[in-house]
């Protein structure tokens, strides 16, 4: 929306899209492996150290900012250098 669409090319926008979908992909893994621990209040949180929790610490977090890093690739690899 603030970017203006550039063309790409087809690996290019590929790769975006392929960040895009695990990053968001992960995000969903990993909301439920935490399952009634994802609160606000910390009464509700208990340790989770099972699946992606037992590789990252902060898997939530990571798998956001991958897809993150897919959406920003798409206009930022079209800019004229």
């Amino acid at each position: 929306m603030f970017f203006p669409r550039r063309g790409l090319s087809i690996s290019m926008e590929m790769t975006a899209i392929f960040l895009v979908l695990i990053g968001n992909a992960g995000s969903i893994i990993a909301l439920r492996q935490l399952g009634r621990s994802f609160s606000v209040m910390a009464e509700a949180r208990q340790l989770v150290t099972s699946g992606l929790y037992s590789f990252v610490r902060h898997p939530l977090y990571l798998t956001e900012e991958i897809a993150i890093i897919g959406v920003f690739v798409q206009p930022a690899m079209g800019w004229p250098i």
